[in-house]
């Protein structure tokens, strides 16, 4: 034996045949083997296997990459949309998405989103002009308390004109209270924040307690609160109702009396 060659496997289909023949002037039975080898066959079928498993997996590669492409190309809208979304900011609150220019599966995406942002900038609208009216109402009674002060600290004064200048500072320190108290309502009532009280109550009453708020202040005024009318019982709010009703008179005892309404009933 060759231990330098190589060995080389074949494989073989075997088929065996029987049979009786004469052979030496005897009959005798006989089994005859034929074999047949299948090694190019197992190859080819090897080849195949292998070939069929690389399309395969190409295959199916192709299938990721062509489902890949159409999710991408199919989300290129809702992209579009987020991009545009992130451009958005406070300081561009009327940029809107156009609906004409979206799949019609996310047109009504964009309506509620374009909804959306014209409520926050009407809050934002809202927001700024409530700063600027603080801003705008604050700024008159303290430049008026400067203003006193700084007057009052320019010279010597007795004590009758600091008592002056304390009760002029008290009365601007109230009027900003009003303000801000005010400012606080206007800013609960425009966010729904305020849930009115519904009692029932006498509206005589609860103007007779505003009455005597505003007595001493009206009396220095030379102004005389009146109120014309029988107890009336009503329903709701009365802290409400004394605000406005608190409004009206503060305002009737500010303005000038040749521009004031009469605020007897």
């Amino acid at each position: 034996m060759d231990t330098g060659s190589e060995m080389k496997m074949e494989t073989y289909r075997i088929i065996a045949s029987s049979g009786q023949a004469i052979f030496q002037g005897k009959q005798q039975n006989y089994v005859m083997l034929t074999g047949l080898s299948i090694n190019f066959h197992l190859h080819y079928l090897d080849a195949l296997k292998k070939n069929l498993i690389a399309i395969a997996v190409v295959i199916s590669l192709l299938i990721v990459l062509i489902i890949r492409i159409a999710v991408r190309q199919g989300h290129l809208p809702l992209r579009n949309v987020s991009n545009a979304i992130k451009n958005i900011t406070s300081e561009n609150l009327d940029a809107r998405l156009e609906p004409t220019r979206v799949p019609i599966e996310l047109e009504q995406l964009v309506i509620s989103f374009n909804h959306m942002i014209g409520k926050i900038e009407d809050v934002f609208t809202r927001q700024a002009n409530f700063s600027a009216d603080i801003a705008h109402e604050i700024r008159t009674p303290i430049t008026n308390l400067v203003t006193q002060t700084e007057i009052a600290l320019s010279q010597d004064r007795t004590q009758k004109e600091l008592e002056d200048v304390l009760y002029s500072s008290l009365e601007e320190y109230n009027r900003m209270t009003k303000m801000v108290s005010d400012m606080l309502f206007l800013a609960q009532a425009d966010n729904n924040q305020l849930i009115p009280d519904r009692v029932r109550f006498d509206l005589r009453a609860e103007v007779m307690k505003v009455f005597e708020f505003f007595e001493a202040w009206a009396e220095e005024r030379n102004i005389t609160l009146k109120f014309n009318g029988m107890p009336c019982l009503v329903e709701g709010d009365p802290q409400m109702f004394r605000r406005a009703i608190n409004n009206l008179l503060s305002n009737a005892c500010v303005i000038p009396r040749r521009d004031r309404p009469s605020p007897s009933q």
